[in-house]
Order: C-alpha cells, then structure tokens, then sequence
C-alpha cells in the first residue's frame, strides 16, 4: 500500500512538471487591427505608426497590426467618396490638404471625433481652419502644417557671386538671371498656391482686417512677370525644383517647405525661407465613415494629435499642436502658449481663405497662358532690359513687359471674372504675351548699347574712311 501511495505521488510530481502553474500561465493577448489611407512617403508615415504601435499596447494592453494603403492625395479622397460611408477598406485618412476633408466632411463621410488634446490644437492660423469648420464634434484635424517658399543653394551662389534671397521681391533683382527654378502652376498645384498668396500678401486695398474682392493686385502680376523673367526654365514637376537646387542645377527654386526640409537633413549647402510671407495648408487626418475598427482608430487620432505624436511629425513637418517639439530645421508655427510664431513662420495677415480658393483656376490658368507659353520672349526682353542703364527708356520697357491683359482690371474681382475656360481668351493672353514682350524688347533696344560684333565693324569702317577723308582735304 506503501508503495502504491508513493508510486501516486511520484506520478504528480512528474505530471507537475509538465503543466505550468497558474501564475505561469500567459494571458491570450489580442491583437487589434486598424488600416489607414494616406499619401506620405513610407519614412516619414512609418516613423509616426511604428511609435503608434508601441504605445497603443501600453495604452489597451493590446497589440495592434496597422496596414497602410498609400495613395496620392486625389486618389484617397476618391476612394472615400466611393465607400460613401460602406463597408470602407481603410479606417483612418491620414494627409491629403484641406480642400478634400472639407468636401467629405459636407458629404457626411467622416465619423466625428474630439480628440484628447483638442484644445492644444487652435481653430484657425491665417485664416485658415486647424479643425473642420462646422459647430459640432470635429471630423478632422490638421496633423500638420506646410508653408511655401524660396529653396537655396548656398554652394552654388557663392560660386556664382550671388546673394542669399530673402524676400519674394528680391527674386526679381537682375543678378538672379537664369538661376532660378519654378514649376509651370498649371502643372502643380503648390506652385499655384505660392502665385495666389503673394496676390494677397501684395494686394493694396484691405477692407477692415479682411482683404476683399476689390483689392487691386496688379503690383502683385507685374513683380511675377519679373521673377519670371529671371527664370531659366519652367519644370513639369513640383519635385524636380528642390532636386535641381540640391544637386545644383539651378541656385534657387521656389516650393512648399517640406520639400527643402526633407533635403536640408543631409544637405548642408541647402538652405529655405518663407521670404517674409506664407499662407498655410493644413494637411487634416480624420476618421472615415464606418471605420470597421473605430476605437482603434480614435487611438490613432489621439496619438497622432496628440503632444508624443506631433513631435513626432515635427521631425519632418510643422506640427499644429503648440504643445509638441520639433526638430531644429522645422519651423514652429506657435509659441509654447498658443500664439503664431510669425518669426519662424510668416504668416499672411489678413488672409482671406474664400478668395483664395475664387481665384484658383483662374491664377493657374492666366499665368501659364500669358506667362508660361511666351517665357522665350519674356527672358530676352528682360535680358535686354536689365542691360540698360536706369532711366525713361527702361522704365518705358518695363511698362511694356508687364502690361496686364486687356480683359483683366487687375483686381481681385476682375480675376474671378475672367473666362479661363475658354479657348479663345486664353489663346488671346498668349497673343497679348507675344506682343507686349515683343514690344518691350523693341523699347530697350531702340538707343541701347551697340552690340560688340557691330561696334568691331563701325570702328573699322572709320579707320578706313578718317585716312581718305584727310586725303581729300
């Protein structure tokens, strides 16, 4: 009996060994999923997700498996108007500008949500919206922000004996001639944004803090036509303009910030300023109607929102909570309590969002009709005109070259009105183009300096004439 009692306690002790106690005993861990929709690249989307991840487990306790579909901006916003609210294949749409959320927004395909740090976040910076506009829950926020400016090469301008710009007027000075890099507008739309925003930075009449319809921006046109006198070529890409200043194909270029910032980490010769005046573009982040994985979601928007997640964008952008670190290349759009930095980030102000978005299409369309299509002509009257010395005959050539169309007043309105749609007036600003160049050309010419190859001949002819003259004396 003995024996057998022991024989069953030895059997425990064996089996004890194979079945771990109950404190040894893992919990099952759940794994959450969530997809998000954006158009960044992977470094910078993975660097904001891959941190996400590890805090949503501490947060919940759960893990997470976070799939991106990554897509151009207009391709996000046409996928979620096509899920309409059904059975969506992403949760969350993360970047993307702030003309999409809007209209999704006002089409009822975002799931309203206040985010925990929501009153780190302003309402408005430069007239324009940090959150959507309407009374209740936002649907979206802006997860960063972008401004708009001059990338240089400080490589290159050395060598070419060239100043550092600094201001958007001073990209008109004659030393630039050649050496600056734009995108034709009617090919990107950031570039138009910097054509719209200094048509509102220079505008002349203001009515109280707002600029109105009737201001007069032909200051704004004429200093246009100037900067692009001076610019070599116009690209057919908004990314091509940074990578010609970077590997020194041009020495100044004109683009949205993130673009310059992203290069000047490992660039050190490259160097970015907003030229005293920027608008803002919000680029949002929201929730899509009937987000399959929602609370994972709201996760993703409290964090990305959040102080640990804005500074985390701020490695790459400027982030639009004030509570949240950047890097030492990013500028800072608000002070530690809330107010714009206009130091760092120069906002324009007054700013009117409502005229910004009227005269789009037509501010696109104009300068690349009249602009863009007779560039060859521009850059030689400019090149004959910067030749001259100041005075009535180059004032006079001046005046030629930046005479506006004649169905153009020069106002904002006036803008607005113009009939960009259709063939025959935009084909009369390619004409109205040609010929004001051509006749600004004609100005500076008349007077002007006799070129060398002609000089050599003049003078040759009086040392053959001034010999048979004396002899005829």
């Amino acid at each position: 009996m003995k024996k057998y009692l022991l024989g069953i306690f030895l059997g425990f002790l064996l089996l004890g060994a194979f079945i771990p106690t109950i404190e040894n005993m893992a919990a099952p861990q759940i794994t959450d999923t969530l997809v998000i929709l954006h158009p960044h690249s992977s470094e910078f989307a993975d660097h904001v997700i891959d941190a996400f991840k590890v805090w949503y487990t501490t947060e919940t306790g759960n893990d997470i498996t976070v799939t991106t579909s990554v897509k151009y901006s207009g391709d996000c916003y046409a996928d979620v108007v096509t899920w309409n609210g059904t059975n969506p294949e992403a949760d969350v749409w993360w970047g993307g500008g702030e003309f999409y959320f809007e209209e999704a927004r006002k089409a009822n395909l975002l799931e309203p949500y206040e985010v925990v740090e929501d009153g780190n976040i302003s309402a408005y910076l430069g007239g324009w919206h940090l959150k959507d506009d309407s009374d209740t829950t936002p649907t979206w926020y802006a997860a960063a922000m972008s401004g708009f400016g001059i990338i240089y090469n400080t490589a290159y301008l050395t060598a070419e004996g060239l100043d550092v710009p600094t201001t958007w007027a001073s990209l008109a000075d004659p030393q630039y001639f050649g050496h600056v890099a734009m995108t034709d507008p009617d090919l990107s739309g950031s570039t138009v944004a910097i054509v719209k925003q200094l048509l509102q930075f220079m505008a002349d009449e203001h009515s109280g803090s707002e600029i109105t319809f009737a201001a007069n921006v032909t200051s704004a046109w004429e200093l246009w036509v100037k900067i692009s006198g001076n610019i070599g070529t116009f690209s057919t890409s908004s990314s091509k303009v940074p990578a010609d200043v970077s590997e020194g194909n041009a020495g100044i270029g004109l683009c949205i910030d993130y673009y310059a910032l992203d290069i000047m980490v490992n660039n050190t010769d490259i160097g970015f300023t907003y030229g005293g005046a920027t608008t803002v573009s919000p680029d949002p982040a929201g929730i899509i109607k009937g987000a399959a994985n929602l609370a994972p979601a709201q996760k993703f928007m409290d964090f990305l929102t959040g102080t640990a997640g804005q500074t985390l964008v701020g490695d790459y952008r400027t982030p639009a909570n004030f509570k949240a670190g950047t890097a030492s290349h990013i500028p800072k759009a608000f002070t530690t309590t809330g107010a714009p930095n206009t130091a760092a980030f120069p906002i324009i102000s007054p700013f009117n969002p409502a005229i910004d978005g009227a005269i789009h299409s037509r501010a696109e369309t104009l300068f690349h009709y009249w602009i863009v299509e007779n560039h060859d002509d521009l850059k030689a009257a400019w090149e004959k005109i910067i030749s001259l010395n100041d005075g009535s005959q180059k004032d006079d050539a001046i005046a030629a070259l930046v005479k506006l169309p004649a169905d153009f007043n020069g106002t904002m309105a006036g803008l607005v009105a113009l009939k960009y749609k259709d063939s025959a007036v935009t084909g009369n600003w390619t004409a109205h183009g040609a010929a004001q160049f051509a006749e600004a050309l004609e100005i500076a010419g008349k007077g002007g300096a006799i070129p060398g190859f002609e000089l050599l001949i003049i003078l040759g002819s009086l040392v053959v004439l001034i010999p048979l003259l004396r002899k005829k004396e």
